[in-house]
């Protein structure tokens, strides 16, 4: 009889609408890693600018086949939508991504929380005007999409769970080495914190990765002005033996010629 995990998450889009203020940012935010997981290298840099024409980041090399056959440049374009697709919002993302990436650009991954009906005149259009220029469009749409989702526990953990916020977290809470405070003395011996809140390890643990890999794309990205935000978010914990958190510190400093405005922060 198989284990039932209680606190993996109900992963649906009344669900995600629930656990995330602002749907839209967050939809392209999940599907940016989902991106990044399922089809290209592992340390692939994904780069995007403010309304950044046609797709969500500049084409990016896939990940190594199995079949040997030329590599593709890839991008993606992250549309959600409160009822029916917008077709007409694809189409127009569709043309700029042909005016600013015709013969850059091979395949566009199509992440929709809306079921795609391919076989619509609508899609059928969008997918016309895209071959014409050499590019194919791979729709991955609702249930296809949660079903991805459910592959990463991490990512499902992180945008189907309920977050809280410094605000929600009392003092001296610990859970599994993760220590929060508010600059008071705090003990690291786990059977002597007292508190009537129970932190769920890998939703805090998904947490961290997702600060890590939002600093290491504003580094990249030279963006500091949200580096420096996100900065200021991060430094008001005080992680203690958490997994991969010497990766955010190392790419901190080793980019800290460049970091200088921030280093009070460090």
């Amino acid at each position: 009889m198989a284990v039932e995990d209680k606190h993996y998450p109900n992963i649906t889009w009344a669900q995600f609408a629930v656990c995330n203020d602002d749907v839209t940012t967050n939809f392209e935010s999940l599907t940016r890693r989902l991106f990044q997981r399922e089809f290209v290298e592992k340390d692939t840099i994904l780069h995007s600018d403010s309304n950044h024409p046609g797709v969500e980041i500049i084409p990016v090399i896939e990940k190594k086949r199995d079949d040997y056959v030329k590599r593709r440049k890839i991008s993606f374009q992250s549309k959600y939508f409160e009822n029916r697709v917008g077709y007409s919002q694809i189409r127009e993302s569709s043309k700029k991504a042909i005016e600013y990436y015709e013969g850059k650009l091979d395949v566009i991954y199509l992440f929709c929380n809306q079921t795609i009906n391919t076989s619509s005149k609508a899609f059928k259009s969008i997918e016309k005007i895209l071959q014409d220029a050499g590019i194919e469009i791979y729709p991955i749409s609702n249930t296809e999409l949660l079903d991805m989702v459910a592959r990463h526990k991490d990512i499902a953990n992180y945008f189907f769970l309920k977050r809280k916020g410094p605000d929600d977290l009392t003092i001296s809470e610990i859970y599994a080495g993760i220590v929060v405070h508010d600059g008071g003395e705090v003990s690291f011996n786990q059977d002597n914190i007292k508190t009537n809140k129970k932190i769920d390890l890998r939703l805090l643990e998904s947490l961290v990765l997702e600060k890590i890999e939002t600093c290491k794309a504003y580094i990249a990205e030279m963006n500091f002005t949200k580096l420096k935000v996100e900065l200021q978010n991060i430094f008001i914990y005080n992680f203690q033996n958490i997994f991969n958190i010497n990766d955010l510190y190392f790419f901190i400093s080793h980019n800290s010629k460049q970091l200088l405005p921030f280093q009070c922060l460090i």
